[in-house]
């Protein structure tokens, strides 16, 4: 998987505007829109020598060019804070395939999946999207993909095409256009059914900080969740499941409640558990010093793919462990209780 520019911890997005176009799919639609396999092929091979070669000198222009949303703005966030270095350059896929569903008309996407032997998870899923006639091809997210079995890939035809379903698609255990809403609600701690059984709160940088050791270093620390708009992305598989991509936007904030709230210079554990603002997150903020009511908000990105199973099978599996915790927009305020 192409380890971007490395800083340790979260990931995350800018605060941009993602498109949010329709998503009406037609499974076994064609029209003049269509893009063959072959075709997508040399899109995503074309788009992986170019990112490539991002690995080894970005630059704000090459990352316009090659990626949108979620992607975007955890690369233009990243290269921010670290000097515009990946690391470490992992190097161009051994191989690539491509998942390029039947769509009529526009935006149309496809599943694009480079192989990296000896990392893990083993390969990377890009999501590659076109808005309109003419636009560039540009990869929304980036997805960790490790299948754990042939019924947790996406199911192609004897033409080699996949079958995109629409978000209202039912006898799931979710419709594909609610899985990502429902992953909000189980992350943020909601009533209701457990239907991601995989899904791990223990650790750090999924449920947040303690809010006790945040006081005791003198911060008021929140987090919250919400689906990052984007098209509902999903493929049928075999056994009657779907792929459905999954983004989410996080959104950690800290108030210090008081000039003596602990601002570490190095990583330390309660910097590492997001008890206190992590270093690199406060100096970009441009952070100097620390007053009451002082508050660093950080926005986030998760994702992953999660295989929606046929209804009786009553939760969706999230199987790949790919997610990406992308850092992407950090901002400083104050309360007004400060400037008084």
């Amino acid at each position: 998987m192409w380890k971007r520019l490395g800083i340790p911890v979260l990931a995350g997005l800018a605060l941009i505007t993602a498109c949010d176009p329709a998503t009406t799919t037609r499974a076994n639609a064609t029209s003049a829109s269509q893009i063959a396999p072959a075709q997508a092929m040399k899109v995503f091979t074309t788009f992986i020598d170019r990112f490539t070669a991002m690995e080894l000198r970005y630059s704000p222009r090459a990352n316009d060019q090659l990626t949108a949303g979620p992607l975007r703005a955890s690369i233009a966030f990243t290269a921010a804070t670290s000097q515009g270095q990946f690391v470490p350059p992992t190097g161009r896929p051994s191989a690539v395939r491509v998942f390029v569903p039947r769509l009529a008309g526009y935006p149309r996407w496809f599943f694009g999946v480079g192989d990296q032997p000896g990392q893990h998870p083993a390969d990377s899923l890009f999501v590659m999207d076109q808005a309109r006639p003419g636009a560039p091809w540009l990869a929304e997210t980036e997805i960790g993909y490790s299948p754990g079995s042939p019924d947790e890939t996406p199911a192609t035809d004897a033409a080699g095409y996949a079958t995109a379903l629409a978000p209202g698609t039912s006898g799931l255990v979710v419709p594909p256009g609610q899985v990502a809403a429902r992953y909000t609600d189980q992350l943020g701690g909601k009533p209701g059914p457990r239907l991601f059984p995989s899904l791990d709160l223990s650790g750090p940088g999924l449920e947040g900080p303690s809010p006790s050791w945040s006081r005791h270093l003198g911060w008021d620390d929140s987090t919250t969740f919400r689906p990052w708009r984007l098209p509902v992305f999903a493929l049928k598989a075999a056994q009657g499941r779907a792929v459905v991509v999954i983004d989410e936007l996080q959104a950690f904030s800290w108030t210090a409640a008081s000039a003596a709230a602990v601002l570490p210079r190095f990583w330390t554990a309660a910097a590492n558990d997001d008890a206190v603002p992590p270093p690199v997150y406060w100096r970009y903020a441009g952070v100097t010093s620390v007053r009451k009511g002082l508050r660093i908000t950080l926005d986030t990105v998760l994702s992953f793919l999660a295989v929606d199973p046929p209804a009786r099978y009553h939760d969706v599996p999230l199987p790949y462990g790919g997610s990406l915790f992308e850092a992407a927009n950090v901002t400083k305020s104050y309360q007004r209780q400060a400037e008084n």
